[in-house]
């Protein structure tokens, strides 16, 4: 994670945290609750995440879409209450990358607006 102004202030990753699920949580530098082991204080009140998993081709795609489709993101305004995560599974339902589509390959197909509304619309 980066705070507003891009400095790294927490790394989750198979070399800081190891490759098993985990919870975490990032806070703003105005929370006063208890903090515990899960949780992260950012210096600015909004942060940047950028995920990054390892794909070895074609092949690898569906232990991708395994990886993707267990990541959960969610606001809340106390870490120890979740809200309800949202699933990704029917991101890959739509139009988009698939078995027989590489990711470079689809995005090269794209116009501008189709990108951005294409992005838009798998970031909901």
């Amino acid at each position: 994670f980066m705070d507003f102004w891009t400095n790294v202030f927490v790394s989750i990753g198979s070399r800081a945290t190891g490759t098993r699920a985990g919870e975490f949580h990032i806070v703003g530098p105005d929370y006063s609750g208890e903090m515990n082991a899960s949780m992260t204080r950012s210096p600015t009140r909004n942060v940047w995440l950028i995920m990054r998993i390892v794909c070895n081709g074609v092949a690898d795609y569906t232990n991708v879409w395994r990886v993707q489709d267990g990541f959960r993101l969610h606001a809340s305004t106390t870490p120890s209450i979740s809200a309800p995560a949202v699933a990704s599974a029917g991101a890959a339902a739509g139009p988009g990358p698939g078995a027989n589509v590489t990711p470079p390959a689809f995005v090269d197909s794209l116009e501008a607006p189709a990108f951005f509304n294409y992005t838009a619309e798998v970031m909901n």
